[in-house]
């Protein structure tokens, strides 16, 4: 199998406070002090309140109270010994190639979301703006002063990840259609994983800004008095399923990467791009049933199975998100939308009648992996 080159070398800063930081501690690359702080609020079942409420927690600096700290410890993934103790019994593995695939697209993930909350932008650029310049966009650093709506906070993710995924050579290296086409028809899909990882980690039930809002907003609620479940679909579906099985990040970013990886996503792809997505959809593919296999032992397969079926329950949420755009219009309300979500969250739904992928499961590049239409498993090859 082929592995990813050009990896980013790790951030060596703490993802909590800024601060030097040379590991990982709970999952996620902090400091000494944040990660003893972690494990003392956790044993101890320490209780902390905000005299700010919560507001503090745009400032991302030193001085951000004890509540704002751990909630921003749990944002970020950090979690009791249980999952530490695994991830270290991964990087221990002899497989190393494996460990670094792993720690580098944990670590990919990290410094994507934490960006986004970082930083804001006073521009509109167009996804041909990006795909031809990654700086297109001129960021500010964020501070507590700055307010961003619920609107704001979705084109901010959706930036990311575009930029997450130019981050991988084999992508940036496509055609600038290719990437058009790719980021069209994934990026609403990836946004609705993200923000399930992230409610998932808060604790929470429904997706959720990094601010604490909700994301559709109170006039869309009024809209939908009378029918509510399309909203409840939209919100809480996609984080309900990650409830469900408790996924865990390392198989929440094998699930982004392998998900996007999907060359029959559109049939406008180039033969070339679909060559090239194949190949890293099985190589992800395997490299999921490996984490599985190591986790889960005999129950791997039936594993890899709920988690693929996570793609069908995004498809299903995002079935709701264009009903509901639909119906807004068509009740003449005036929704403006940044040109970066127009071209991505809204061209989903114009390219609907290129495939019929929105409503089916994953369709494998590599079926031998996994028979989902015959309920048969096989064993992934090793993805080394």
């Amino acid at each position: 199998m082929y592995f990813l080159e050009g990896l980013v070398a790790q951030d060596k800063k703490c993802t909590i406070c800024s601060r030097p930081a040379s590991t990982r501690n709970h999952g996620v690359l902090s400091c000494s002090a944040c990660k003893m702080f972690f494990a003392r609020t956790v044993q101890n079942k320490l209780k902390y309140e905000c005299k700010k409420e919560n507001q503090c927690l745009g400032n991302f600096s030193h001085r951000i109270c004890q509540s704002c700290r751990f909630e921003k410890c749990l944002k970020l993934g950090m979690r009791c010994s249980t999952t530490n103790d695994f991830i270290i019994n991964i990087e221990h593995s002899s497989d190393k190639k494996f460990s670094r695939l792993l720690q580098d697209l944990v670590s990919r993930d990290s410094r994507t979301y934490s960006k986004a909350i970082n930083f804001y932008t006073l521009d509109d650029p167009s996804l041909s703006d990006i795909i031809e310049n990654k700086k297109a966009m001129k960021l500010i650093k964020r501070t507590p002063e700055v307010q961003s709506t619920p609107e704001e906070w979705s084109f901010y993710c959706a930036h990311s990840k575009i930029l997450f995924f130019l981050g991988f050579d084999f992508i940036n290296e496509m055609s600038t259609s290719d990437k058009k086409i790719l980021f069209e028809n994934n990026i609403l899909r990836t946004g609705s994983l993200s923000g399930a990882m992230h409610a998932y980690k808060a604790n929470k039930e429904i997706m959720m800004t990094p601010s604490g809002e909700d994301y559709v907003s109170e006039k869309i609620h009024q809209l939908f008095v009378k029918s509510p479940n399309i909203i409840t679909q939209i919100s809480s579906l996609v984080v309900s399923k990650f409830i469900e099985l408790k996924v865990t990040n390392e198989e929440y970013v094998l699930l982004v990467m392998l998900f996007f990886c999907n060359p029959a996503i559109s049939h406008k792809l180039s033969d070339k791009a679909k060559e090239s997505l194949a190949k890293y959809q099985k190589m992800y593919c395997s490299a999921l049933f490996n984490y599985c296999q190591i986790k889960y032992k005999k129950a791997a397969p039936a594993r890899l199975e709920d988690l693929l079926s996570l793609y069908s329950v995004a498809n299903q949420a995002n079935q709701c998100f264009h009903s509901l755009t639909i119906f807004v219009h068509l009740n003449n309300q005036n929704c403006q939308f940044k040109k970066l979500i127009a071209d991505t969250w809204m061209s989903t739904l114009k390219n609907m009648n290129d495939s019929s992928l929105a409503t089916r499961g994953l369709p494998f590049a590599a079926p031998a992996i996994h028979d989902l239409t015959s309920g048969r498993h096989t064993r992934a090859p090793n993805p080394m």
